[in-house]
């Protein structure tokens, strides 16, 4: 297995075809905890009814039907009794890396944080997701604005899928992950979506370490799509996928993910700056993907 970077930060400019990118970003690399592979993989979406079953029926539900969301709590409530809401989860923009876990208690809650982290871990125990790792918790403020009239904050977790020790990311917005909100009612929101990994094939000798990357993106780096002087802020290794749209099927490979800082807006550049994807073994400029913070 190669040694993938040997440094935690790296600064540097790099030029060609008239555009700039400015390095100054952390390194992550994950403990890997197997060979590197490429998967065949398909999307696993939840059925409906199944979810309903699980927040509301048996000895111990997950959320309180007596105490159902309304739109003063949160206007976007709707697809399932009491408002729990069930959908793709959208984690383009933050790290797939851990990052610290805010502290701090919700506004309007009785829960408390340690409480809803368990029942937030419980709910993925529960749906079989147990190659998801937390990697990042905030608490949401009560919705006021705009004639909203919310009481109550929440916990939001947010999970990432792992495998052979590397994250799970993607090269659609509809990526691999799991978005969890707590409030002292339990679950109100869930936006979920898995990958099922199927056959495998070790890479290690073919992937490409940081050094050997970065000397792909000096060659291609006019037709990555950039905007001058782009910022790359983090650089991280990942496992993607990508779904063929005919057959919905997904080739998931090892990348380097190039994290661009968003600092263009529509009127300067009448585009957004974007992620820069390489594959690890084959140097393609697989996805270029848009940021949503």
């Amino acid at each position: 297995m190669p040694t993938l970077s040997e440094s935690e930060h790296l600064k540097r400019d790099i030029s060609s075809g008239g555009i700039t990118v400015h390095i100054d970003a952390d390194i992550k690399v994950p403990k890997i905890t197997g060979d590197i592979r490429t998967y065949s993989a398909q999307y696993r979406f939840f059925d409906l009814f199944e979810l309903e079953d699980l927040f509301f029926s048996g000895d111990d539900p997950m959320f309180n039907p007596g105490a159902e969301k309304t739109a003063e709590d949160d206007p976007s409530a709707g697809l399932l009794p009491g408002g729990f809401y069930f959908g793709v989860s959208e984690v383009l923009s933050a790290s797939n890396h851990p990052t610290a876990l805010k502290p701090g208690w919700a506004k309007g809650c009785n829960i408390s944080p340690d409480d809803a982290r368990r029942l937030s871990d419980k709910l993925l125990s529960r749906l079989g997701m147990t190659d998801f790792e937390l990697v990042s918790s905030q608490i949401v403020e009560p919705l006021t604005e705009r004639g909203n009239r919310a009481k109550r904050g929440r916990y939001e977790y947010k999970y990432v899928q792992v495998a052979d020790g590397i994250p799970l990311s993607s090269g659609e917005p509809d990526s691999t992950g799991c978005t969890v909100a707590i409030d002292d009612r339990g679950v109100v929101d869930a936006r979920l979506t898995r990958l099922e990994l199927g056959e495998s094939k070790i890479v290690n000798s073919r992937v490409m370490t940081l050094g050997g990357v970065l000397a792909v993106l000096q060659k291609k780096l006019a037709a990555a799509g950039l905007v001058k002087d782009s910022i790359v802020k983090e650089i991280s290794f990942e496992y993607m996928s990508v779904e063929d749209p005919e057959t919905y099927n997904s080739t998931v490979f090892p990348c380097w993910r190039f994290c661009i800082a968003t600092t263009a807006t529509l009127e300067q550049y009448g585009e957004y700056e974007n992620d820069i994807i390489i594959n690890a073994v084959t140097g393609e400029f697989y996805a270029v993907t848009n940021r949503y913070e």
